[in-house]
């Protein structure tokens, strides 16, 4: 899937979507959303980062294209495109970054675990 660079750092959201839902949990760092018939560009969360950043990342997408990623600044680094269950160790600096999906036609779930050590 081809993206707009611009666009995907910017703080503007321009989305299309049935349904949106996005949900933290209280006093954890646990992100569960979906999304249905979902096109545009959406911030799903804001988080401070202090060092290195752990994510387990569940994403399931049913229809469409997606991308979700991390933007810090004016870069964007790209966590998962279509459906996909990982650990990673998140590339990015002391200060705060945005988790961000990019879609097109997109039904999708996540959960997004965040930890750091």
């Amino acid at each position: 899937m081809t993206y707009d660079h611009q666009k995907a750092v910017s703080r503007i959201n321009q989305k299309k979507a049935l349904v949106s839902i996005t949900r933290k949990k209280l006093f954890r760092p646990v992100y569960k959303g979906r999304l249905k018939a979902f096109t545009g560009y959406q911030t799903l969360a804001t988080f401070k980062t202090d060092a290195v950043e752990y994510l387990t990342l569940e994403m399931t997408l049913k229809k469409g294209e997606a991308i979700l990623g991390v933007v810090q600044g004016d870069t964007f680094h790209t966590l998962c495109e279509g459906t996909c269950q990982k650990e990673i160790e998140l590339p990015v600096q002391k200060g705060f970054a945005r988790l961000r999906i990019i879609g097109s036609n997109a039904d999708l779930t996540y959960t997004l675990k965040r930890r750091q050590i």
